[in-house]
Formats: structure tokens, C-alpha cells, sequence
């Protein structure tokens, strides 16, 4: 996945009416108390449907190649500052040409881009 070069900073109030607001990771981080590397880890692992989570940590292990497409998106989620960022990220990864395993869908391992959309806008609409 291509990335967005997005700016580190905006200028706009990104719904909090903070200016210079920090990027979803961080904020993510901070509110869960993780480090940095543990982002996409923690956000795959929620944001993964229900048939999947129970087996998350092995899958990735032993199947990294399957979850590329995923954590590639969830690495640019990382770096969005608004809603309105993550639409165009989620619009992007809707049209990667690359799909996801035979295995993978049919055991529903996949993360939920609508469960994601819900928890970046908990974060920029105020509420946490």
C-alpha cells in the first residue's frame, strides 16, 4: 500500500478544536497505554472479526504473509489526523488490488474497516 504523505501536523481542528492535533497512533497509545510498536497489533486484535480473534496472536505468527493487506492499512491508519483522513485511507485499501487469502475469507480473518472507521471517529469526535 502506497502511502499518503500525510503532514505530521494540520492546521484544521479535526472535530476537537485542538490545532496541530497528534496522529490516531498516538492518540491510540496514549489511551491504551501501549508503546508505539504495539499499535498495530492492538488495533488488528480489536478491530479483527469476531471468528478470527480467538486465534490472533497465532495467525499472525504463523501466517504473516495472509495479513499483510491488513497491517499495511492499519499502519496508515496510524498516521491519519481526522475522520476525514481515514475515509481516504479506507477508500484506498477497499481498491488494493491485492485480496485477501481463500482461508482467510472463509474463516472471516479479517479486520472489520467499519469496526476501525468506529474507533478512529471515538478518538476525533470527543469521546474516548
Amino acid at each position: 500500500m502506497m502511502p499518503l504523505n500525510l503532514p505530521a501536523q494540520t492546521a484544521r481542528s479535526n472535530r476537537t478544536g485542538s490545532v496541530g492535533a497528534r496522529d490516531f497512533a498516538s492518540l491510540y497509545c496514549a489511551a491504551h497505554r501501549l508503546r508505539p510498536r504495539q499499535f498495530v497489533a492492538a488495533v488488528f486484535r480489536q478491530t479483527l472479526q469476531r471468528p478470527g480473534r480467538r486465534f490472533a496472536g497465532a495467525l499472525i505468527r504463523f501466517l504473516p504473509w495472509a495479513f499483510a493487506r491488513d497491517r499495511a492499512f492499519l499502519a496508515e491508519v496510524g498516521r491519519v489526523q481526522s475522520v476525514e483522513q481515514y475515509v481516504a485511507v479506507e477508500e484506498r485499501f477497499h481498491r488494493w488490488p491485492a485480496s485477501p487469502s481463500f482461508l482467510c475469507r472463509l474463516l472471516g480473518l479479517r479486520i472489520s474497516p467499519q469496526r476501525v472507521r468506529r474507533l478512529v471517529a471515538r478518538f476525533y469526535s470527543g469521546g474516548s
